[in-house]
C-alpha cells in the first residue's frame, strides 16, 4: 500500500477512536473496505475525491471547502473549513478578500457560522446576504450529514 493510503487509513482509525464507527462518512467506510481488499485503484479514487470537499451556492456568492468534522459535547458538531464570501470594504476603504477560515457550529439543529478575518466577522462580509448565507450553510450541513448516513 502507498504511504498516502496508510496516512488516510490512520486518519480514519483516529476518527473511529475519537468518535466511533458510526461517525464515518460513506466514503471513509468504502475506503476501509477497499483497504481490506487491497483495491489500490478504488482507494486512490476515494482519496482524490475526499481531498477537497467543495460546496458552491447556486449563485456562486458562497463556497465552502470542508477540512474536517469535529464532534463536541452532545449533538454539537463543528464543520471546519474555508468559506468564500463577497469581499468586504472596510471603513477606511480597504478591500478585504472574502476568504475566511473557521467553522460552522451545528448546535441543536441550528447552524452558526464562526468565521472571521482581520477583525471582521462573517456578518460584516455578508451584510444584506444573511438569509442566503443561512440557506447555503444549511445546504452544506445537510449534504454532509446525508453522506454520513447514506450507507
Amino acid at each position: 500500500m502507498s504511504k498516502e493510503a496508510d496516512n488516510y487509513l490512520n486518519e480514519i482509525l483516529d476518527k473511529i477512536s475519537k468518535f466511533g464507527f458510526s461517525f464515518l462518512t460513506k466514503a471513509e467506510k468504502e475506503f476501509l473496505d477497499a483497504y481490506s481488499k487491497q483495491d489500490s485503484d478504488k482507494m486512490s479514487k476515494i482519496q482524490t475525491e475526499q481531498v477537497s470537499r467543495k460546496f458552491h451556492s447556486s449563485d456562486f456568492k458562497f463556497a465552502f471547502t470542508l477540512i474536517n468534522i469535529e464532534r463536541c459535547s452532545g449533538d454539537d458538531i463543528l464543520y471546519h473549513g474555508e468559506l468564500l464570501v463577497p469581499d468586504f470594504k472596510s471603513e477606511n476603504g480597504k478591500i478585504i478578500k472574502g476568504i475566511l477560515n473557521g467553522h460552522i457550529w451545528s448546535l441543536n439543529g441550528t447552524n452558526i457560522p464562526i468565521f472571521e478575518k482581520d477583525g471582521y466577522d462573517i456578518l460584516d462580509f455578508c451584510d444584506g446576504l444573511e438569509y442566503e448565507l443561512d440557506l447555503f450553510l444549511d445546504y452544506v450541513v445537510l449534504t454532509i450529514n446525508d453522506e454520513k448516513t447514506d450507507l
